[in-house]
């Protein structure tokens, strides 16, 4: 009977026809983070049918912080530890069977995911068999009526974190089906009865000093280490050994915990000598740092890592709106720095190479600033840049909404419908002493 109702799910799904455009509804910043710990070719990120059916189901896909120019629903990874960002600008009416039979997932995060819309999330991450992780804890299901076979055969599942997301009554049937014995699940504000069997069992979290909120669900009571049950439940905490309890203890300043780590009850890991402060969850093969020590002002983004240097190993360029420093492998500078000081191994923006430019506007240079922008003011808008150049600012704009401004003779409150290639729609007289509509 399972097996009938798995294949009934699977071949529902796949005839049902996204490629018509009422399919999608427009939404911004909605994303999902997923992380595959593998090196290899075509590795799998979406389910093919999916993106078979609509062409594209996300409209662009970062791994490791670097932007792909292709999209499609597998590639290669060059790293064992990748991070993979999926970017929608507009979305799928369903959401079914994102997932299915992805194996090589390893942790979800879908807390920047806008899923209100949706009615069911029926088999999305259905035989994930290498997913460990899930977080959505702030995943709005407020329109949710089915939840079915969402995580059947994910056999390596480990924690799912339910957070206090927007829930309703809604049906589970098989959420969890064939997942591991030692799955936890918690959260706030859920319809723990309708969710959970009669044979999964309440278990206890002590997170010390800091009270715990989640209420948390497991199929035995057997006390073994789970890495992710102390940082979803209690905070900055990692799991210390006792037989009775689940026990977390904070992790101290300055340390880590290496997400690598393969020993049971791993202990916190000092910051990496480079590091002022670094992450809590980070891994050994990075420097996993918040912020550089002031002698190792060179940084190399890694996986969305920090590392911090003394020197590059060859060409770097300054950040001119955070003056921070960044490696480069080869001589090519990034967008926006035209020149190579090979003396320095420095790239450098093109704004600071002639003193005539002296103002700047969205990454370009001017004499002076273009059409429909003023100068800033440089005490109230903090308006030079790194290089002694100053910024212009559009002449109305959101950061100034109401500044009274001076266009072609008259004098107005900002209002982006008064104005129109620099002239003002309306005629107002000025009394240009006293500075103010008469």
């Amino acid at each position: 009977m399972k097996i009938i109702q798995y294949i009934f799910i699977i071949t529902t799904i796949i005839s049902f026809d996204l490629s018509n455009e009422k399919n999608f509804n427009y939404l911004q910043d909605s994303s999902i983070t997923l992380k595959i710990k593998k090196k290899g070719k075509d590795i799998y990120v979406y389910y093919t049918k999916c993106v078979n059916k609509c062409s594209q189901m996300f409209d662009e896909i970062y791994i490791n912080g670097k932007k792909e120019n292709q999209i499609k629903n597998k590639y290669d990874f060059d790293e064992e530890d990748n991070i993979i960002k999926l970017i929608w600008t507009k979305k799928v009416e369903s959401i079914e069977c994102m997932f299915i039979g992805c194996s090589d997932i390893t942790e979800v995060d879908l807390t920047n995911f806008d899923t209100s819309s949706q009615n069911t999330f029926a088999a999305m991450f259905q035989s994930c068999s290498s997913l460990e992780y899930v977080n959505f804890s702030s995943l709005d299901t407020s329109s949710a009526s089915y939840m079915g076979y969402m995580f059947s055969h994910c056999s390596s599942l480990r924690y799912i974190n339910f957070g206090d997301a927007k829930r309703k009554s809604i049906s589970y049937e098989n959420i969890f089906a064939d997942t591991n014995n030692n799955l936890i699940i918690c959260g706030k504000n859920i319809d723990w009865n309708n969710l959970f069997p009669s044979q999964w069992k309440v278990i206890n979290i002590n997170c010390g000093s800091n009270p715990n909120e989640y209420k948390c669900y497991k199929k035995n009571t057997n006390i073994e280490y789970n890495k992710y049950l102390c940082r979803n439940t209690c905070g900055n905490y990692y799991q210390i050994q006792n037989s009775n309890i689940y026990t977390c203890q904070e992790i101290p300043l300055y340390y880590y915990m290496d997400e690598n780590e393969v020993s049971s009850y791993p202990q916190p890991k000092p910051c990496y000598s480079s590091c002022k402060y670094c992450i809590i969850n980070g891994n050994n093969e990075n420097h996993n740092c918040l912020e550089c020590k002031d002698n190792f002002k060179y940084i190399i983004i890694k996986n969305d890592y920090i590392n911090c240097y003394e020197k590059c190993e060859s060409y770097y360029y300054t950040d001119i709106k955070t003056n921070k420093m960044y490696c480069i492998s080869e001589s090519n500078c990034p967008e926006n720095y035209s020149k190579l000081i090979k003396d320095k191994n420095e790239c450098i923006d093109k704004c600071s190479q002639d003193k005539k430019y002296k103002y700047e506007y969205k990454n370009q240079c001017y004499i002076s600033c273009p059409k429909n922008t003023i100068e800033r003011d440089n005490i109230n808008d903090l308006g030079k840049s790194l290089y002694g150049k100053y910024f212009c600012k559009p002449i109305c704009s959101e950061e100034t909404p109401f500044e009274m401004i001076k266009t072609q003779q008259c004098l107005k409150y900002c209002d982006i419908k008064f104005i129109q290639e620099g002239t003002c729609l309306l005629n107002f007289e000025i009394n240009d002493k006293k500075n103010k509509f008469i």
